[in-house]
């Protein structure tokens, strides 16, 4: 006959419950290694759970600012295309001037002239109100709208602000955001939408 005593069953116990304990242990473990995530939940390691919590907000304020710089180097590629078609309608319309300027060509001419350079000034009307992909005019500085209105009587004035504004970036860096109207095409009353007659 055999005689379990409180001592022996106590270990049989214990050692019972190590072995749940380390079951636990592994199975943790192991999804630890096949997530591979060491932290399951803040308790594992607090100040481990709160650096992470630091390195995920700094990773989504560096997301934003990518975004944002993004969107604002696209508008800046919108910009320069812009200014591009812009110095191609200002050389074009030069060198008609200087053509119509010759005395050897009569009204007709002078006529297809003024009507091209009418044309050109609508072109250059249209690319200084080029608008970005966020929503705002290129050089309008930091106003909403367009950056240049027409009155009925034909003359072209500045709507925008003065100041293009400053992108203000997580780490301290600051970086202007684009270019005025008046930084490209002149300030009134020698810009380029003068009139000469």
């Amino acid at each position: 006959m055999t005689i379990i005593t409180n001592s022996t069953a106590g270990f049989f116990r214990r050692s019972t419950e190590n072995m749940a304990e380390l079951r636990a242990v592994a199975e943790r473990l192991q999804r630890q290694v096949s997530t591979g995530e060491r932290l399951e939940r803040s308790s594992d390691d607090p100040l481990a759970a709160s650096q992470l919590r630091g390195l995920s907000r700094a990773d989504a304020l560096g997301q934003a600012d990518a975004d944002m710089l993004a969107r604002h180097a696209t508008d800046m590629e919108l910009a320069g295309e812009a200014m591009e078609e812009i110095a191609d309608a200002l050389i074009r319309a030069r060198e008609l001037a200087q053509f119509a300027a010759n005395g050897a060509i009569g009204d007709d001419q002078r006529a297809l002239i003024a009507e091209e350079i009418d044309q050109l000034a609508d072109t250059l009307f249209a690319n200084a109100n080029a608008f970005g992909v966020t929503g705002n005019s290129v050089f309008a500085g930091e106003s909403d709208g367009p950056a240049y209105l027409r009155d009925a009587s034909g003359a072209v004035t500045y709507a925008g602000s003065p100041d293009s504004g400053e992108l203000h970036l997580a780490d301290g860096t600051i970086v202007q955001k684009g270019l005025t109207g008046p930084d490209v095409l002149g300030a009134a009353p020698a810009d380029a939408f003068a009139r000469r007659r």
